[in-house]
């Protein structure tokens, strides 16, 4: 299979890149499955297009990450909050009245991006409780308590679970699915 290396487009195939450098891809066209070395795709970020022994091109997007992201969009919503230990116990106390609207937008096991709205007062190493339903067969609700890692432009926010020891199976099987 030969590669050419162009920009990520919504139409790639996308697969999670093993430890070993390994991926499974499948032509869309015939459905051949191929195992190939995606360690020597040079530009990472990036979708390769792949050719099949069928003759038909694809494109197809690495996923290198450990924790790959799945893109989503839907509604949600999110508080600040602040941990106060009492009598060495860890509590979380809300820093504003009720729950703000954002739109989710991608999810790992390990954090969440969502876009806020504006005039935002939110800071890297901040913490929010965020809330919102999964759009799988089962509506799974999601509630987590997350730390702001990256501020973006468009207030998109890059938040890192801070319970992602715990094992939320809702989120883990929608990630890998």
């Amino acid at each position: 299979m030969k590669t050419n290396q162009t920009k990520k487009h919504s139409s790639s195939q996308t697969v999670h890149v093993r430890q070993d450098s390994s991926a499974t891809v499948i032509c869309p066209h015939c459905g051949i499955r191929y195992t190939v070395n995606a360690g020597k795709v040079t530009t990472r970020g990036r979708r390769s297009k792949l050719r099949c022994k069928c003759g038909q091109s694809f494109s197809v997007f690495f996923e290198f990450r450990e924790n790959p992201r799945r893109e989503l969009y839907v509604d949600g919503y999110y508080r600040p909050i602040r941990e106060v230990y009492v009598r060495g116990t860890v509590h979380t106390v809300p820093t504003s009245e009720g729950f703000l609207r954002v739109l989710v937008q991608n999810i790992s096991r390990t954090g969440i991006g969502f876009v806020v709205p504006t005039g935002h007062e939110l800071k890297v190493d901040d913490r929010v409780e965020i809330m919102f339903t999964l759009d799988d067969a089962e509506r799974s609700r999601i509630e987590r308590t997350a730390v702001v890692r990256r501020l973006a432009e468009g207030n998109y926010l890059g938040c890192e679970f801070t319970d992602f020891g715990h094992v939320d199976k809702d989120t883990g099987f929608y990630v890998m699915t």
